[in-house]
């Protein structure tokens, strides 16, 4: 949690805006209407990084079930269990 949010009192880092958008707005550099979009491609980024870190883990693991069962084990004898 960022000190703007924990000096309004928020408890969760992800209500209202992000604590860098109010400063770029007093510093001219965004305008709210366009710190609105930019806090909604940000999500979107997030969303979309979250879902790509996903199809990645679960590309690893049907690579690795592959593996065991080309070398004829199940993946089950040990803890670490690709089945």
């Amino acid at each position: 949690m960022c000190k703007e949010s924990a000096r309004r009192g928020r408890s969760h880092p992800h209500e209202g805006r992000s604590c860098a958008l109010p400063y770029l707005v007093v510093a001219g550099i965004v305008t709210g209407a366009g710190a609105a979009a930019l806090q909604q491609t940000l999500v979107a980024g997030a969303i979309a990084l979250g879902g790509l870190a996903l199809g990645m883990w679960w590309l690893r693991r049907r690579q690795l079930a592959k593996r065991v069962t080309a070398a004829g084990g199940s993946g089950c004898g040990d803890s670490n269990c690709v089945c």
